[in-house]
């Protein structure tokens, strides 16, 4: 987060894919500002296997 506060995106971009990473379905994390400007991982599809990328399933 003090990367990314600093303005230092892509220094942190690296730090928030590795906890998202680590927690993927930690809503605090998965759910932070940053993300809105590094591409995630995605989590898991839901129990229809289709998933759009942001964590819930169609």
């Amino acid at each position: 987060m003090v990367l990314y506060r600093q303005g230092k995106d892509a220094e942190a971009k690296p730090h928030f894919l590795k906890a998202a990473a680590l927690a993927p379905e930690n809503d605090v994390i998965q759910d932070a500002p940053p993300f809105s400007k590094v591409e995630a991982p995605s989590r898991p599809s839901g129990p229809s296997g289709m998933s759009d990328g942001h964590g819930h399933s169609h």
